[in-house]
């Protein structure tokens, strides 16, 4: 009796263990770059906003070695709760690759926003444990889009990958640490013409 559901079970089993590789493979990002680069203001600041430009280095998924350059904007004025400045990215390009890259987020000045520093007023007696220092950097996180270059569409942006750019360093002109994650070549482009 036992013998005729062994087969059935078996099969489910296999087809179990194969959703799941397919769930677990999906889970990983298809845009993965690393590298380092320079945050470097390009002029003075007007009344609203100050340019300035990153230029990094990348490698990784699915672009290879890149060199990423992203003139970016960065607003005059601070969020009331967060202290971070809005910055906003066009024009920018992947070199030796046909992508544009556009990009929206914030800037937060050192301390990073969400670590914490020591208080400005006399420790209290009984001293509290020794606390680690505090990475005195910058960050500078928010969305990234890539676009092919040259491709118009009408009424339709053309994002062939989409992710988040996250960038940490220390005092300006010094290297700073890259890392976009996300997901590549999985929003349609523009539609073929019809026949």
């Amino acid at each position: 009796m036992y013998r005729w559901m062994a087969g059935p079970i078996a099969v489910l089993s296999v087809v179990a263990w194969l959703a799941g590789m397919g769930a677990a493979s999906a889970a990983e990002p298809s845009l993965q770059l690393e590298g380092k680069g320079t945050f470097s203001f390009l002029d003075a600041c007007s009344q609203t906003s100050c340019p300035a430009v990153l230029n990094a280095t990348l490698k990784g998924a699915p672009f290879g070695e890149t060199e990423l350059h992203l003139p970016i904007s960065i607003s005059t004025a601070p969020n009331e709760f967060t202290g971070c400045r809005s910055v906003i990215g066009r024009g920018g390009r992947l070199e030796g690759k046909q992508y544009q890259v556009t990009f929206s987020g914030e800037i937060c000045d050192p301390p990073i926003k969400g670590l914490i520093a020591p208080p400005p007023f006399p420790t209290p007696l009984p001293p509290p444990a020794p606390r680690r220092m505090r990475f005195p950097g910058h960050s500078l996180s928010g969305s990234v889009q890539f676009h092919v270059a040259g491709v118009t569409c009408v009424a339709q942006d053309l994002p062939a990958a989409v992710g988040t750019l996250s960038v940490y360093g220390g005092p300006i002109g010094d290297p700073w640490l890259f890392s976009i994650i996300g997901t590549a070549d999985s929003i349609p482009l523009c539609p073929l013409p019809s026949p």
